[in-house]
């Protein structure tokens, strides 16, 4: 693993993006035309998601997506070395003005995000150019070498991970802090019977609560965070407000919200979603099951 790194990827993140969108052209080409990478789930999905689109058009977006997609994982590789002038161009905030708001009376925040345009430079770079300590939440990945590297890569520009579990012992280090809690928050939960239900894009659907939880249990100001891809390898950062007192806030309300407007963003750019994620895999647990 650690000759991949240093023989290969290290090696091309120090590449130009112009150059890496080559490479990103090509593997456009294997995964859409030679493999056709999970082409029946993104095809399902899009054809549920859009019932009213034609044929046509669903091949569009799937196509555009297939591009983006490899253009993701490009820039992801350039993240590793990439510049904090270049990455700073490449990531801009549109309404800073809203946090700023909630900086000046001394609130913390829960941003809540998905998995739409590049969701990497979106979380790095908000935590980079907030005035907030930028936190998230991990999974450790199995192999501790890759593990080391994706931390270093997402932490280079500020950004603070805590493993999954550990956030409330490792709190008490940050109380001199305002934090941006990051989540994205968009995944297929672990367990159908923790989740929030409700209709997203054209389907039933559960939605993880981890966002909600926390943000009500800090008393955290929950804002939603979307990415317009402006042109290739250009991206910028919206916030909206879901609610100010999670507290005061009816369950499940900041779970829906955040979703709501999510999946009004992805109608506006539907290719820049993860389409590959098997999303609709769980089913509601009936009376009759439980």
């Amino acid at each position: 693993m650690k000759l991949l790194f240093y023989l290969f990827i290290k090696p091309l993140s120090l590449l130009p993006l112009p150059i890496l969108y080559i490479f990103s052209d090509g593997l456009y080409f294997v995964i859409h035309y030679v493999v056709g990478y999970r082409k029946k789930v993104v095809h399902t999905n899009l054809k549920n998601s859009f019932p009213a689109k034609s044929e046509a058009e669903r091949q569009e977006i799937a196509k555009q997506f297939y591009k983006h997609f490899c253009d993701y994982i490009v820039e992801c590789l350039r993240l590793v070395s990439i510049s904090s002038d270049e990455f700073r161009k490449r990531v801009k905030i549109k309404n800073p003005e809203l946090l700023k708001k909630y900086q000046a009376e001394g609130k913390d925040l829960a941003i809540i995000s998905g998995h739409h345009g590049n969701w990497e430079y979106a979380v790095v770079g908000a935590a980079f150019q907030l005035e907030y300590l930028g936190v998230a939440i991990y999974k450790p990945l199995s192999n501790t070498f890759f593990e080391k590297i994706v931390k270093d890569y997402r932490s280079r520009f500020g950004l603070q991970l805590i493993k999954k579990g550990n956030f409330r012992k490792e709190l008490k280090d940050y109380t001199q802090e305002q934090i941006a809690l990051f989540f994205i928050a968009d995944q297929c939960p672990s367990g159908r019977q923790k989740a929030h239900w409700m209709t997203f894009l054209n389907q039933e659907t559960p939605v993880m609560m981890g966002a909600e939880i926390y943000s009500r249990r800090y008393d955290y100001v929950a804002v939603a965070m979307n990415t317009t891809k402006v042109k290739r390898g250009y991206y910028e950062l919206s916030f909206a407000l879901v609610e100010e007192q999670p507290k005061q806030s009816e369950l499940g309300f900041i779970t829906e919200q955040s979703a709501r407007i999510l999946e009004q963003h992805i109608r506006l750019q539907p290719a820049y979603w993860l389409w590959t994620h098997r999303r609709w895999k769980r089913k509601r647990i009936t009376k009759e099951q439980k």
